[in-house]
């Protein structure tokens, strides 16, 4: 390389093309490295069992709850879809799964 600048710009541009051609990977590994920061500096401090058990939502669900679920998630899915019609298609699926995941995830939480 002529300078330790285009050094720079040309890894960030290889380490670009290698987190897109793997994104699933990529965001599980960014996901644990920031746990173990999260970790490291004290956030995720253990909270008092009854703190737990008052913020736990129950596992049955009433159909009232499960529409009203529904209807929160299609909100969200409709202002994403809104923010999403700016980009490439691409991006659009990518945004599309990290909203299903991202509600199949914490609908998942609710009920452990």
């Amino acid at each position: 390389m002529c300078s330790r600048a285009c050094r720079v710009r040309r890894r960030g541009a290889q380490a670009k093309a290698r987190r897109g051609a793997d994104l699933e990977s990529y965001q599980a590994a960014e996901r644990e490295r920031q746990r173990d920061s999260r970790r490291r500096r004290g956030e995720a401090a253990p909270r008092e069992p009854e703190e737990v058990e008052k913020s736990a939502p129950s596992c049955e669900l009433s159909r009232a709850e499960l529409a009203a679920q529904v209807r929160a998630i299609t909100s969200v899915i409709v202002e994403n879809v809104d923010k999403a019609a700016a980009v490439s298609r691409a991006e659009f699926g990518r945004q599309v799964a990290k909203i299903v995941k991202e509600c199949v995830h914490n609908l998942g939480r609710a009920c452990a």
